[in-house]
Parts: C-alpha cells; structure tokens; sequence
C-alpha cells in the first residue's frame, strides 16, 4: 500500500483520497523528509465523504423541487443576500438570467426589477418598500407584499420565515 501511494507521488499522481471496498475513504499524506525517508499519515475520512455526499443529494433534491414549483420562488439569508431561486423567480426578476446572482441583495435584485419594467416603482418610493422589508424580516416575521406589474397585473409575494432566519419567498397572482 504505502509502495503504491510512493509510486503515485513520483507518477505526479495528486489523489491523496484512497478508496477501498465498502465504500471507506482514507485522505493519505505522503511526504519525503530531506533524508529520503517517506512519512505516510492516514485519516479515516468516510464519515466525512458520506455525510458530503448526503449533503449534495438533499441540495440537489430541494433544488429541483423548486425548479418544479411553477410560481416564482427564492430564497434570502437573514443579511438579504440571494441562496437561491427558481427559474420563474428569475424570469419574472430580471430580463437575464445571468444577471442574477448567489449572494445579491434584495434591494439590488428589486431595484433591477423595476429599473427593467418588471416591476412598477410603489407610489411611497423604492426605499421606504426596502425598509418595511427590512422592518419586517427583523421582526422575525417575512413580509407579504402587493407588487404593481405592468400591464395592470398584479402580484402577491408571501415571505416566511425559517427556523434558521433564512426568508423564503413565493409569488403569486
């Protein structure tokens, strides 16, 4: 084993994760001292690989869920800053996709809306709708908010929020 680890080292071979039977992992550190001896470090890291597998699996999950979900929906940490969206979040958000971002506040997100036509400014101005959605998620409780869309649609968003402090936003006619 550790024959096998030198080799790769002098191969250029990087993996230092080994993989053995029963789905184990180990991280192995292979180091050469300046007197040519090898030091090999071994850590039982399975738990550590299953539980990240586990944790890419449930994000995927919740990922496509919300993807399913027909209504616009998004996701805001507690500072405001965009975790994630839906396509139809995106869609009815911004004119491009891409535009939006993981880690964009809500304000910048909102003021592009309405920069674009997406959505109309409320009569009592873009700062005062940021404070009341600001009172509000710092209250503990999200916001319902009423949006004016062109065209003379109009649109409820639903915020609740989660035990975490994260808001959880759907929009709907």
């Amino acid at each position: 084993f550790v024959q096998q680890l030198i080799d790769q080292r002098s191969s250029g071979a990087d993996d230092d994760v080994v993989e053995m039977a029963g789905d184990i992992h180990h991280r192995v550190l292979v180091n050469e001292t300046a007197r040519g001896d090898v030091v090999v470090l071994r850590f039982d890291i399975t738990d550590l690989v299953r539980n990240t597998r586990e944790t890419e699996q449930s994000q995927s999950r919740l990922t496509a869920a919300m993807q399913a979900f027909p209504d616009p929906m998004g996701i805001y940490d507690r500072a405001g800053r965009l975790v994630m969206c839906n396509n139809a979040y995106r869609d009815c958000m911004s004119n491009d996709r891409v535009q939006m971002r993981r880690g964009q506040h809500f304000r910048e997100i909102y003021s592009d809306a309405m920069d674009e036509g997406l959505l109309i400014e409320p009569p009592e101005g873009r700062a005062a709708l940021f404070d009341r959605i600001d009172h509000e998620n710092n209250s503990g409780k999200a916001a319902i908010i009423d949006h004016e869309l062109p065209g003379d649609r109009h649109h409820r968003t639903y915020g609740a929020m989660a035990e975490n402090g994260d808001v959880v936003i759907v929009r709907n006619d």
